[in-house]
C-alpha cells in the first residue's frame, strides 16, 4: 500500500471553483523481481477528503511484458527527435549528425522486438513516417546503414 498525505492542502470545493479543485499525483514504482510475462497488476486509488467517504478512481491494469531483440536500438540514440510524439497519422524524425545520411534504412520495431516496417535508401536527415497499418502502441525506430547507426528512439501511436 502506498499513501500520500497533503496536510492543509485547502482545495476549493468543485462547486465553487472546478479548475482549482483539480489535481494529480504522478509516481513510478519498480516491478517486483521474478514476475512472469503476462502477470496483471491492478491499481485502484481511493481519495479521502475530510471525513467524507473515500472516492474510488478507475482501476488500471498493467500487464508485465519483456522486450526482446532490441538491444542494438537502445545503444545509439544521438539526440534525434521525432514529432509529434505521440502521433496519429504521420511524424517526422529529425536526425542530428555531423555526417549526411547516405543509403540508410529506417526500421521500426514493436515492443517485442519484431520488425514491423522497413524502408531503405534514406538519404536525408529528415525522415517522414506514416502510420500505415501500424496499430496503437509503443514502437522503436532505427536509422542506420552498414557502417553506422544514425538515430534510434521510441515513439507512440495513438
Amino acid at each position: 500500500m502506498l499513501s500520500f498525505t497533503f496536510n492543509n492542502i485547502l482545495l476549493p470545493d468543485s462547486n465553487i471553483n472546478q479548475i482549482g479543485s483539480n489535481g494529480f499525483v504522478k509516481y513510478a514504482i519498480s516491478l517486483k523481481p521474478g514476475l512472469v510475462q503476462g502477470t496483471e497488476i491492478t491499481n485502484t486509488a481511493y481519495i479521502y477528503f475530510d471525513y467524507n467517504a473515500p472516492v474510488a478512481t478507475n482501476t488500471t491494469i498493467n500487464t508485465v511484458g519483456f522486450l526482446t531483440n532490441i538491444s542494438e536500438i537502445a545503444t545509439a540514440s544521438d539526440g534525434s527527435k521525432i514529432f509529434p510524439n505521440p502521433m496519429n497519422i504521420s511524424a517526422t524524425i529529425n536526425v542530428t549528425t555531423e555526417n549526411k545520411i547516405e543509403n540508410a534504412t529506417l526500421q521500426i520495431y514493436d515492443v517485442l522486438g519484431n520488425l514491423v516496417f522497413s524502408r531503405s535508401k534514406i538519404n536525408s536527415n529528415q525522415v517522414f513516417i506514416h502510420r500505415g497499418d501500424l496499430k496503437q502502441g509503443v514502437y522503436f525506430y532505427k536509422i542506420s546503414n552498414d557502417k553506422k547507426i544514425f538515430a534510434s528512439g521510441k515513439f507512440i501511436i495513438e
